[in-house]
């Protein structure tokens, strides 16, 4: 970009061994930008979000608040048989539960929200169509193979 007037740099043109666009007198390109430290965390956020990564660390938080503060009352072996048994679940544990089944039954109603176009109560019956033969009424006769060509040879009518 042209500093003094603020417009774009006439230096912007794509690089021949990557197809990345060179923004100017910086020298950055489009992928250098979108994918800065900043950038990469906030997608690799995303992604964990999306595949539900997050009931995963809240749950191994929870075990190990558990296993902390079982241990301190009880010897290690007792801490971990009571953190893993499932008889002594700590609040965030129920909290993890009831958000992993929220969000299962939100996603099995968004699927069958997508599939309500195939449980319509219309009813689609598809039939062969009837057979039917076709009559020649004229067979052709072929030239024989060896008669030569119509002589002089066919003409185009300007009509």
């Amino acid at each position: 970009m042209d500093r003094a007037a603020g417009l774009p740099s006439r230096s912007a043109e794509l690089s021949p061994h990557d197809s990345q666009i060179d923004l100017g007198a910086d020298g950055h390109s489009v992928s250098e930008l979108l994918m800065s430290p900043i950038a990469r965390h906030i997608t690799a956020l995303m992604l964990a979000l999306t595949l539900g990564l997050h009931w995963t660390v809240l749950q191994s938080v929870a075990w190990m608040t558990m296993l902390v503060n079982y241990s301190t009352e009880t010897s290690f072996s007792d801490a971990v048989e009571m953190t893993f048994d499932g008889q002594h679940p700590c609040k965030l544990c129920i909290a993890v539960a009831e958000g992993k089944k929220t969000e299962r039954r939100e996603a099995l109603l968004k699927s069958f929200a997508k599939a309500d176009w195939v449980l319509s109560s219309d009813v689609v019956c598809l039939t062969r169509p009837p057979a039917t033969r076709l009559a020649m009424t004229h067979v052709a006769t072929p030239l024989p193979l060896r008669s030569p060509p119509p002589l002089p040879p066919p003409r185009l009518l300007h009509g």
